[in-house]
């Protein structure tokens, strides 16, 4: 077993100031196997790096980072010939942005090994995203890097799932104290440049969080789907409770209420006859009675009033 860091960039990148030495002999500090440099945009500086790696006892594996018009990508041919140091790839890049999947196809036919790298970095001016599903050829795809964020990990390890890839792990390192946090656990011994290209190509590697806690992808989906689900399912519940019994309560309160209502009024209509009716029992003045059973005990019948008395006649007041 081997821990390499797959995604190492020394002086030979611009804006770097380490030198290979130097990282090399961190990477030792840091109990790394093996490092893989992958300079952006360059491959003649293969030579130095090899020499610089001997004696650290360290291996050194060498790559090519090229951005492409679909993200980034790790090159890694099988030998470190002639096509690879004089930068034969640089024909992809004559009319701008290489094309991703030219890249690809240029170095499998070589025997080579093609990593996505970073794909959900979206600080690039060209990141990869969701184009990753339509490239073809891939090795692995990259994992974890410790600048990025848990869920643009996350993203790159689920789409790796989904494509039956492998993930590597790199540090993308550039100077300061990343080197080595992440990396790729290789599962046989690797020694050579080929060997590296084989392992990649037969998916023997795991990226791995070196001293960084990272929950494994099981538990972070089973995480989401439980959340997804209980707030699915807490949504449904409370929105069916809510609907359901506050509906319920308010057409079955409104119902009940204007069933009351027009009960206290029927009972109110029969007060009011009652009292009609009392009124004559107890012999009051005709027109008083009349005019208390037309004002207490009824309503308007045929909407007139009638002759004589002045009292309003009519069925017993209230809705029918």
């Amino acid at each position: 077993m081997m821990l390499i860091d797959m995604h190492v960039h020394s002086h030979f990148s611009a804006g770097v100031a380490a030198t290979p030495e130097e990282i090399l002999r961190r990477a030792v500090d840091v109990g790394l196997d093996g490092v893989a440099f992958v300079e952006r945009g360059a491959s003649r500086c293969a030579p130095a790096l090899v020499e610089a790696g001997r004696g650290q006892g360290v291996k050194v594996f060498v790559g090519v980072e090229l951005p492409t018009d679909r993200g980034v990508l790790l090159c890694f041919p099988r030998e470190l010939d002639d096509a690879f140091v004089c930068e034969e790839w640089r024909a992809l890049t004559a009319t701008g942005k290489a094309n991703a999947q030219a890249v690809i196809d240029h170095f499998r036919s070589r025997g080579g090994a093609v990593v996505a790298a970073t794909p959900y970095d979206l600080e690039l001016a060209w990141p990869m995203g969701d184009h990753l599903f339509g490239l073809e050829g891939l090795a692995a795809v990259e994992g974890y890097v410790p600048r990025l964020s848990s869920g643009r990990n996350a993203f790159a390890v689920e789409a790796a799932l989904s494509m039956g890839l492998p993930q590597v792990g790199g540090s993308d390192y550039r100077g300061g104290d990343e080197l080595g946090i992440g990396a790729t656990v290789f599962s046989e011994p690797v020694g050579t440049q080929a060997e590296l290209v084989e392992a990649l190509l037969r998916g023997q590697c795991w990226a791995a969080a070196v001293g960084v806690h990272v929950p494994d992808e099981g538990s972070r989906e089973g995480d989401r789907e439980d959340r997804g689900g209980r707030e699915r399912g807490g949504r449904d519940d409370r929105g069916g409770r809510d609907r359901g019994d506050r509906g319920g309560r308010d057409r079955g309160g409104r119902e009940d209420r204007g069933g009351r209502e027009r009960g206290e009024r029927d009972r109110g209509d029969r007060d009011r006859g009652d009292r009609g009716d009392r009124g004559e029992r107890r012999g009051g003045r005709p027109g008083s009675s009349e005019r208390s059973g037309g004002r207490m005990g009824g309503g308007r019948s045929g909407g007139g009033r009638s002759g004589g008395g002045g009292g309003r006649s009519g069925g017993p007041r209230g809705r029918r």
